[in-house]
């Protein structure tokens, strides 16, 4: 786990315990998003039995602490992903492979040009490509 991670999560008062450790490990090394059941299929690889109630709650520790990003690209289920520099993604509607979308559009200055043009506070915003990832083309 990085020092980052431990620093903010012990300011809060938390531990650094094996599921946290293991947790942050597969969200580093994940090559998209994953959602809950997904996390439960590595950790049974790994040899790591953890139940589904603690990754939920262990979620709610990283997304309290600012540390993951919970997203939802039209599915019933929800992704995660640790938060990093911000980028958008493409998924494949065919097989739901999720790649990561750097534009080269300022979206932060839009950002300011829209709120300042309708004198609104944007917290937030969400961008997705959907569509056929070379390999279902």
């Amino acid at each position: 786990m990085s020092s980052d991670i431990c620093e903010k999560l012990s300011q809060q008062g938390l531990r650094r315990t094996r599921v946290r450790h293991a947790l942050h490990a597969v969200l580093e090394q994940a090559k998209q998003p994953l959602s809950v059941p997904e996390l439960l299929q590595v950790f049974a690889k790994k040899d790591l039995p953890v139940n589904k109630t603690t990754i939920y709650r262990e979620l709610e520790v990283y997304k309290k602490n600012d540390l993951v990003l919970e997203l939802q690209f039209g599915e019933d289920q929800k992704r995660y992903e640790l938060k990093q520099e911000h980028h958008h993604h493409f998924i494949c509607t065919q097989c739901g492979k999720v790649i990561d979308v750097l534009p080269k559009v300022d979206l932060h200055k839009e950002e300011e040009r829209l709120a300042k043009k309708h004198r609104i506070h944007i917290q937030q915003h969400s961008l997705e490509f959907f569509g056929l990832c070379a390999k279902c083309k």
